[in-house]
């Protein structure tokens, strides 16, 4: 036997694997090369947002779903949807209000509310659908922090919005009791020119349930409301350049004729294979502002962001994957106490908060999808659902 080879065949072979490395590498960088294209679908995260404001951004900024675990059987509050009993508004017009989003501090005391009869749902189905309602949007804002110290709740309002462009916004302090689940409102009287609206009931928060040990997606939306927001492209070239494109249309309406333009815009980035992920490197240049004790200083520095995908090539598809746990960075349970209490979850029962990307490409270009823009009533800004996570 000649033992003094073996060192040669080790040499021979860790080459051979090296090699074999590299050119596997190689062989999936020349994969994943070319040009990606992904429909924007409408999603809950994007509330609010206009179609250029999502292209401002880079692609995995709203692309994401919401999963969490819990250690036991819980009833997780839903801002989203419909809640349970409802606050009524009569007089002059005769409404249900079901939609709710608040905060509650149980220490304090101190609560503001937001509710609406208006179906958040229908809003990102259909943004004309707000022009074509025959029935109002009505939206109650009530708070009982001193207004001294926080001048965002300076007053309780309620705003009545028709289709027809009609606008009535009425300034007083509304009487109710929130507990952070439930508003509860003792019949009140609000004047408005020769008409007096009364407003009175009781409203809870719908819940999801969550199952123990049970990995749960929230905040999703229902496949058959999903419609196309956009287009996305990537264009992940050899040398190392990685560029997402936002392409999108509106059409605008002037005197009975449609004028359709067509927007893109662009971010630049960074990529590379390791192990078994494209890893994506984002660089935001920015200029800013310190003060101390010596004045004012000015500043610029560069922001590095990088993204890990787990990816897959099937049938003509790239599948990009990507997980981060929400408290991941923090120490002790803070993080997750107040997770809980954000979104109305026993002490001590949130295991696991995680946001979650699985965006699918494929070579096929798609057109750039339609969006009809009318001048609404920036009234929709005055109350927005909930989006935190």
């Amino acid at each position: 036997m000649h033992f003094k080879s073996k060192p040669y065949l080790i040499i021979i072979f860790a080459i051979a694997f090296i090699v074999s490395c590299e050119d596997s590498n190689s062989k999936l960088e020349s994969e994943v090369v070319g040009i990606w294209h992904m429909p924007q679908s409408v999603n809950r995260v994007m509330s609010g947002m206009d179609q250029s404001d999502i292209g401002g951004q880079s692609l995995n900024a709203s692309n994401y779903s919401t999963i969490i675990t819990t250690n036991s059987d819980q009833k997780m509050i839903d801002r989203m949807s419909a809640g349970v009993g409802s606050i009524s508004v009569t007089g002059m017009i005769n409404e249900e209000l079901k939609f709710l989003d608040g905060q509650f501090d149980p220490e304090s005391k101190f609560s503001y509310v937001n509710i609406t009869n208006y179906d958040w749902f229908t809003f990102f189905e259909n943004e004309s659908a707000i022009s074509d309602l025959d029935y109002p949007i009505i939206i109650l804002s009530m708070s009982n922090f001193g207004y001294s110290e926080f001048e965002m709740f300076d007053e309780d309002y309620l705003i009545i919005y028709s289709g027809d462009s009609s606008y009535i916004e009425i300034t007083d302090e509304i009487d109710y009791e929130y507990d952070g689940r439930t508003l509860k409102m003792p019949k009140q009287s609000f004047l408005s020119s020769d008409s007096t609206i009364y407003v009175e009931g009781e409203l809870s928060y719908s819940t999801i349930d969550i199952k123990a040990n049970t990995p749960t997606s929230i905040f999703s939306f229902d496949e058959e409301i999903n419609s196309d927001y956009g287009t996305w492209s990537i264009h992940i070239k050899e040398d190392g350049q990685w560029i997402e494109v936002y392409n999108w249309s509106e059409v605008y309406e002037f005197s009975e004729e449609e004028v359709e333009q067509f927007y893109s815009d662009s971010t630049f980035a960074d990529w590379r294979i390791e192990d078994d992920q494209i890893v994506v490197t984002y660089k935001y240049d920015e200029g800013y502002v310190s003060e101390n004790e010596g004045g004012f200083g000015f500043g610029q520095g560069t922001w590095i962001y990088e993204v890990r995908y787990s990816y897959q090539l099937s049938d003509g598809k790239l599948i990009l994957t990507n997980e981060m746990d929400l408290c991941d960075e923090w120490e002790g349970t803070e993080c997750e106490n107040l997770i809980e209490y954000e979104l109305g979850l026993d002490q001590g029962s949130l295991e696991e908060i995680k946001m979650v990307w699985n965006l699918e490409f494929t070579k096929d270009a798609l057109p750039a999808s339609r969006k009809t823009v009318f001048n609404l009533n920036p009234i929709l800004q005055k109350f927005l659902p909930f989006k935190n996570f």
